[in-house]
């Protein structure tokens, strides 16, 4: 993967951490058909791509997901919530309702980026600590909360 940022150690960017799921027909059960979360990281007006990471469980909840990096020229989507029309980037889907919502935004400084390891101080929402992103195969990730360093 040869995007311009692999390599960017930036500080203070925006990031936006969204829910994303599918509803489709109700037959036997109701709920949710397939959901992922969108981690999505800004690292400002020259750099035209998203770092995004579609991920499988909610970290906020588990302090550990599973995923993979999805490009993303959509900046917009940082800033989306709602209904996401089938046909569209946010819903490629034919005919599936689809729905995003913003769980949490704030800053980040990201404080390593290589293209197999990832280290991020979110500096404030509902993320605010320390996670690190571990590449475990090609474009598979763990991503995990990590420990701050103790202060002396």
């Amino acid at each position: 993967m040869n995007i311009k940022y692999q390599e960017i150690v930036a500080l203070d960017k925006d990031y936006v951490y969204q829910h994303h799921w599918w509803r489709g027909q109700k037959v036997i059960r109701e709920g949710v058909s397939e959901e992922h979360w969108d981690l999505r990281i800004d690292f400002g007006k020259d750099i035209p791509e998203l770092l995004h990471f579609v991920l499988t469980e909610d970290i906020l909840k588990t302090k550990q997901s599973q995923g993979y990096i999805k490009p993303c020229l959509d900046k917009s989507s940082m800033e989306f919530e709602g209904y996401a029309k089938p046909g569209t980037p946010l819903n490629p889907t034919k005919d599936t309702p689809a729905y995003v919502s913003i769980e949490t935004k704030g800053k980040v400084n990201i404080l390593i980026n290589k293209d197999d390891f990832k280290k991020f101080e979110f500096k404030t929402g509902e993320l605010k600590g320390l996670y690190i992103a571990n590449k475990i195969a090609e474009n598979q990730w763990v991503i995990k909360e990590s420990e701050l360093p103790e202060t002396v």
